[in-house]
């Protein structure tokens, strides 16, 4: 399961934001003064519709770079240890033989 969401950072980042979006939207009149609630009732469905959308656009940007996977120290000697080192024969191939020029 962590494999897939390392493959797709951007979907547990939306599922994030939109947890975070979600827990705003329930707390917010649970814990905001009644003047405040009438203020944003006053503002209408299209500017609350906006803000939602601003927050929950935040908190993805916010979560796709808190979430993003940073390799750690063990993973990369483990891709050095993993990586055979290339045969003698090859190298001996790729450097030019000397004394071999024409003049």
């Amino acid at each position: 399961m962590l494999a897939t969401m390392d493959r797709r950072p951007w979907a547990l980042a939306a599922l994030a934001a939109l947890g975070g979006t979600l827990l705003l939207c329930g707390l917010l009149p649970l814990a905001a003064s009644p003047e405040l609630i009438e203020l944003l009732i006053a503002q209408g469905d299209t500017r609350l519709a906006l803000g939602l959308a601003l927050v929950f656009a935040g908190a993805l940007l916010i979560f796709r770079v808190l979430l993003r996977h940073r390799p750690l120290p063990e993973e990369q000697v483990d891709e050095m240890v993993s990586t055979p080192p290339p045969p003698a024969s090859a190298q001996r191939e790729a450097e030019p033989a000397r004394g071999s020029y024409l003049r």
